[in-house]
């Protein structure tokens, strides 16, 4: 896929955007007035909260997923729904809202891949105080130059721009938060998106002949649900803010039509193995990394060593997953310390892959090593070992001898 398994500046250097009306898009423009997107000092504590719920919860309570889906063709406001047997570390079990679709290319936003932070974490002076503060921030691809779109479905806000004919509009944020601060639009009817997907001229099209994705519509409502991280991390927000039903992807799989379309697609092409037999006969698959996703970690990896060479122990501090350790350190002010220390001693390193192994189902390890051969600084090597969670945050930072 052309979005690719990068990382970007990740949350670290996300500016929160303006969508206001303007001639050119309706992609977020940056606000010079906000900071660079990062955790406050206290998102970094878990605080007296609701632990995030994964996002394959409980069902809902009547199991009835009937009437939301509806097969249509490539145009802004459709969802791409992945294959099945769709591997990649973004797209797997990915429900895409399509944005922009062209003879110049594609772009989207995956629904429901939630970070780990609220907006009020990331740019308190903007939304600590309001109600859109314990939105979740959605990663929606690694392309756009870490911009944040924010997408709604309030049909009254004459400053957004509609994506399609069915219901999903974006920018208008002013009026947007004028709107859910009086009370005439609930937060649960907006959403904001780091990043988005992007696909090349005809690229998209050749995927779906490839039967990568299924094209259709859903309700906005569905397109809006506000679910929470994978990340193990504590969220500083009381109560049940957070939809309760089962993964989109599950509930379109699970839907009558879809189905229906399905097996009617089946019939006519090739036959093939069920998915549950193909899994069966592949366990080595489900215990090693797709190489889409191996190379996603070595990105990650790569990503702290920029940091390192910049300096930057706040961009580390922002991937920490709930109670990581880093050289023997636990704690934010313990592992920003620590950081510093080793980063002023050795400034400037090279360093060599050793591999990159699943652990345990749940944890990736990236083994390294580090080195400096001599000149300005002495010679130098390091055995070095980063646990990351399976969403990309660290839980550990080791150095091995």
């Amino acid at each position: 896929h052309a979005m690719g398994p990068g990382t970007g500046r990740n949350l670290m250097a996300v500016m929160l955007a303006c969508c206001a009306c303007c001639s050119s898009a309706w992609m977020c423009r940056s606000l010079s007035s906000l900071p660079r997107l990062r955790p406050s000092a206290t998102c970094l504590r878990p605080s007296v909260a609701r632990r995030s719920a994964l996002l394959s919860v409980q069902a809902s309570s009547d199991g009835s997923s009937q009437g939301v889906w509806r097969e249509g063709s490539v145009e802004p406001g459709c969802v791409l729904v992945a294959s099945p047997e769709e591997v990649d570390h973004f797209f797997r079990h990915a429900v895409v809202l399509l944005l922009e679709h062209s003879d110049g290319g594609s772009k989207g936003v995956v629904l429901e891949m939630a970070t780990a932070f609220m907006l009020q974490e990331m740019a308190p002076a903007a939304f600590l105080e309001h109600p859109l503060g314990e939105n979740s921030l959605f990663r929606g691809g690694s392309s756009g130059n870490d911009k944040v779109i924010m997408l709604h479905a309030l049909e009254d806000v004459q400053t957004s721009k509609p994506i399609g004919r069915h219901g999903v509009f974006a920018g208008g944020m002013q009026e947007v938060k004028e709107l859910v601060s009086e009370g005439r639009a609930s937060s649960d009817q907006v959403k904001f998106f780091f990043n988005h997907c992007e696909w090349l001229p005809g690229q998209l099209e050749r995927e779906i002949e490839q039967k990568t994705w299924r094209v259709g519509f859903i309700p906005p409502q569905l397109c809006m649900r506000q679910v929470s991280s994978q990340s193990e991390r504590i969220k500083m927000v009381e109560g049940p803010r957070f939809d309760s039903t089962k993964p989109l992807w599950d509930i379109i799989q699970e839907d009558p039509v879809f189905l229906a379309s399905s097996s009617s697609s089946s019939s006519s092409s090739s036959p093939s193995l069920p998915t549950q037999v193909r899994e069966e006969e592949s366990p080595k698959e489900q215990n090693e990394l797709s190489q889409s996703r191996k190379l996603f970690f070595e990105l990650l990896l790569q990503r702290i060593l920029d940091f390192r060479k910049e300096n930057d122990v706040e961009g580390v501090l922002a991937l920490l997953d709930a109670g990581a350790e880093v050289y023997e350190r636990k704690g934010a002010a313990k592992i920003k310390s620590v950081l510093q220390e080793k980063w002023s001693q050795k400034p400037s390193v090279a360093m060599e892959l050793k591999g990159v192994e699943l652990q345990g189902g749940t944890s990736v390890s990236v083994k390294y090593t580090l080195r400096a051969d001599g000149g300005a600084q002495e010679a130098f090597r390091s055995d070095e070992e980063v646990i990351f969670s399976s969403s990309g945050l660290i839980r550990s930072i080791r150095a091995h001898g």
